[in-house]
């Protein structure tokens, strides 16, 4: 009695498993749904790549002066008001592109279990504007989760050009000409660089002088400090 009683409870529960994991597969494929589905299997797989450090993560925020007076009357000074109004001037892209994606999807998601499933027409014109809808959604969202974090970032003291000549501290397991990231010290929370050595091979906690910037890669150059000077810091 009692293996049979176990064994049905097991086949219960495995049935009920597959019907959740059934009824999470239509809400990812659902048409209005799917956009957000694919930029969220993106995240995951460029989050696993990261962690094997086989790409670097862009930790610190856009360089942009934003004390410039913009044309409010131009098109590239409203884009710059409504870039900074939506904290991507202050929060790293990848923190906020994550935040986003995850938002659009569960979004997306919620919408189209709880709303948009029961008056559905298939067809992708109407998926693609209700995808519209939720994504438009997640950016207000977006913003305002991302308004509290805006004091972890330094970015208006802190730019490429006064960045050189100083010291960061290595934190991967080491940086040489192809892989690195170094830590900048701040009054608020340190930067976190993609760097590349001049040539030396550095390991993590050594500390280095940034000596240049490649405004296209994002990435600066930094070179090995001294063991006499490394002790003295």
């Amino acid at each position: 009695m009692f293996p049979r009683c176990l064994c049905q409870i097991c086949a219960e529960g495995v049935l009920a498993l597959w019907i959740y994991i059934e009824r999470a597969a239509e809400i990812i494929a659902a048409q209005p749904v799917l956009p957000a589905s694919i930029l969220l299997g993106f995240l995951v797989v460029y989050s696993i790549v990261s962690l094997f450090g086989l790409i670097d993560l862009d930790m610190d925020a856009p360089d942009f002066d934003f004390d410039a007076d913009f044309d409010l009357g131009s098109a590239g000074g409203f884009g710059m008001l409504t870039f900074r109004w939506l904290n991507l001037a202050q929060i790293p892209i990848v923190i906020w592109g994550g935040l986003f994606t995850l938002l659009w999807w569960v979004t997306s998601a919620v919408l189209w279990v709880t709303w948009d499933a029961a008056d559905y027409q298939a067809n992708w014109s109407a998926a693609a504007l209700l995808s519209a809808r939720s994504a438009v959604i997640a950016v207000v969202l977006t913003k305002f989760t991302t308004e509290p974090m805006k004091k972890w970032f330094v970015t208006a003291r802190y730019n490429a050009e006064m960045l050189l000549g100083q010291v960061c501290q290595i934190c991967t397991g080491q940086a040489d000409a192809n892989f690195g990231q170094a830590r900048f010290k701040t009054d608020a929370a340190p930067l976190l660089l993609n760097v590349r050595t001049d040539g030396a091979t550095l390991k993590k906690g050594d500390l280095a002088t940034i000596i240049d910037f490649d405004q296209e890669r994002r990435i600066y150059t930094v070179t090995a400090i001294d063991d006499e000077v490394q002790a003295d810091e």
